[in-house]
């Protein structure tokens, strides 16, 4: 009797015997073993599949347990005792908002910046300040000054003298410092826009004082020709011409 009729007689519903045991089994094995030269085996465990080597015919399935030939990668996992699925979720996979401890902490660190970046621009202007301060108190005004032949009284040039070293070198560093102010970083900071522009009025003052004592000297030399229509020289411009021509 060959394989397939093994298996047909053991599963057919109208054999009495539908339902051999392992002594059974064993014989009809034996009894068929000279006529069939396949060879039928069963393990002691009723559950494993029936295995049939040297045949093309593949062993049934278990109704109840996925065979080996079945690719487990395919099918659902298992329900846990509570009726979830066994799926496992990789970590970072979600995209969960952040907890409000992280939150907190990045406003935290963002206030931190803003506060050490405001503490350097203050401190960096009372530097700018404070040079120029110095600036300001060792310079004085040399008591003679050497004008250009193309000063006028609306452009009044200085020429490049020993005389006028002090007024040349100190309006270099106070134009210097001007531009060191403007380079501070003062980002939104009201507080910081207004102190960064009285330090600027401070400097731009001092420098149109400079020029102001400029143009006086110069009109000092320049006194206009007196006509009746014209006004009189002021007196502070007379007393100035007046220094300088006894000096």
């Amino acid at each position: 009797m060959a394989a397939a009729e093994v298996l047909q007689h053991r599963s057919s519903p109208e054999d009495p015997q539908a339902q051999p045991g392992l002594d059974q089994l064993s014989r009809s094995n034996q009894s068929h073993a000279n006529h069939d030269p396949v060879t039928t085996t069963r393990l002691v465990d009723d559950r494993s599949p029936v295995e049939l080597p040297n045949s093309s015919i593949e062993p049934p399935i278990h109704p109840h347990r996925p065979s080996e030939y079945v690719n487990k990668s395919l099918l659902l996992p298992e329900p846990s005792a509570d009726g979830a699925l066994g799926f496992q979720v990789q970590e970072g996979a979600s995209s969960a908002r952040p907890a409000p401890e992280e939150n907190r902490s990045n406003v935290e660190a963002s206030q931190q910046h803003g506060d050490s970046q405001r503490r350097s621009a203050l401190h960096q202007l009372s530097l700018i300040r404070s040079s120029f301060s110095a600036l300001l108190s060792n310079f004085t005004f040399p008591s003679t000054v050497d004008f250009a032949d193309s000063s006028t009284e609306t452009s009044v040039r200085l020429d490049y003298t020993t005389n006028n070293r002090p007024i040349h070198e100190f309006e270099e560093q106070a134009t210097r410092s001007l531009t060191q102010v403007d380079a501070v970083d003062i980002g939104d900071d009201e507080a910081l826009r207004r102190e960064r522009k009285a330090l600027v009025n401070e400097i731009q003052g001092v420098l149109g004082q400079v020029d102001t004592h400029k143009l006086v000297l110069w009109q000092a030399r320049h006194p206009p020709a007196r006509h009746e229509e014209e006004q009189p020289i002021p007196s502070y411009v007379q007393a100035l011409y007046y220094v300088e021509k006894t000096a």
